[in-house]
């Protein structure tokens, strides 16, 4: 966890190679190299696996202190360095499209391709305009995401500790796996399923009608397990204080606060005043949420625009990439 960043869970790539190492060595020896996909896709187009900082770190072997694959991790998994791809941080030239991968894709040969990130791991802290201390960003999406920027790599059960894919610092991510998800699912199983053009306005209606803390209802929203702060997959969701007085209003309205009060102790502890609210994924209300959120924080969320999220980053590492900026957080 101190050399990753990342407590145990079962995201990281690192657990799966080490389940592999011990009842399948013989797969692991054949495999040429291991991958992520921006080191597949970046393998395939030029010629050259390559994955960046960014995209290298949820693999879980990276020391992100040192921005290279831990001997450590490595010595354990009895794996070279070569084995996995070669690492750049955004904003890197990787090489041009091949001829053959020209053919075979559409892109222009020639075409320069820039090292980048992940959506979601973008998402927030560029297209929030969080790359900076003191500043909070939530992002609802199929999970709900939260975030503070730190210049060190600062550990803890409360977040998992990414690279900044600004090359510059590391970003604190706590994250409740049912987001949107979790609204969805209460959703299409209680309150007679989205394909109702106007479930969401009757439920947001009703919700707004109700107090905060749903009149005594609460949600533990672990629908798909936990991450912080307990990191335990075998999690559970529940509702507790469930009575005849609460209807599919306080149900709907329970579901949206559940997940916002774990955001607490990031934000206690790394938080400022300046607040940044986005949704680029599965929040399709994000309305409703936000107002939630600014009930239960008592803050203003400004929010960022959806649709430029994963845009927005890939432009930053394009520019970067060809020298119109000379860092990421510039564009």
């Amino acid at each position: 966890m101190h050399i990753t960043g990342k407590p145990i869970d079962i995201t990281p790539v690192v657990y799966r190679l080490s389940w592999m190492r011990r009842h399948e060595p013989e797969v692991l020896e054949q495999t040429a190299k291991i991958l992520d996909v921006h080191g597949l896709l970046s393998q395939r187009l030029t010629g050259r696996a390559v994955a960046s900082w960014t995209s290298a770190d949820p693999f879980g072997v990276l020391d992100i202190a040192e921005k290279a694959w831990s001997g450590p991790i490595l010595d354990h998994l009895a794996l070279s360095p070569d084995r996995f791809g070669a690492l750049l941080p955004s904003g890197v030239k990787i090489g041009v499209v091949t001829e053959a991968a020209a053919a075979s894709c559409g892109l222009k040969a020639g075409t320069p391709l820039i090292a980048a990130g992940g959506d979601g791991q973008c998402a927030g802290p560029l297209a929030s305009n969080a790359a900076k201390p003191g500043t909070i960003y939530l992002n609802l999406g199929t999970a709900l995401i939260t975030g503070a920027w730190s210049a060190s790599p600062a550990i803890g059960r409360y977040w998992r500790t990414m690279t900044s894919p600004t090359g510059e610092g590391y970003f604190l991510e706590g994250c409740q796996r049912a987001g949107a998800y979790f609204i969805n699912w209460l959703i299409d199983s209680f309150a007679g399923g989205r394909d109702d053009p106007a479930v969401f306005d009757r439920l947001e209606t009703a919700a707004a009608a109700i107090p905060i803390g749903s009149e005594g209802l609460a949600v533990c929203p672990y629908l798909t397990g936990c991450m912080d702060p307990h990191w335990d997959p075998a999690a559970r969701a529940t509702f507790d204080g469930l009575s005849a007085a609460h209807g599919i209003g306080h149900l709907y309205r329970a579901a949206l606060e559940g997940p916002d009060f774990g955001i607490g102790p990031l934000r206690r502890r790394y938080g400022g005043e300046r607040y940044r609210y986005g949704a680029p994924h599965g929040g399709r209300r994000r309305s409703q949420q936000q107002g939630l959120d600014q009930d239960v924080r008592r803050r203003h969320w400004p929010a960022a625009h959806q649709e430029q999220v994963p845009r927005g980053f890939g432009t930053g590492s394009r520019h970067v990439g060809c020298r119109r900026y000379r860092l990421v957080r510039q564009f």
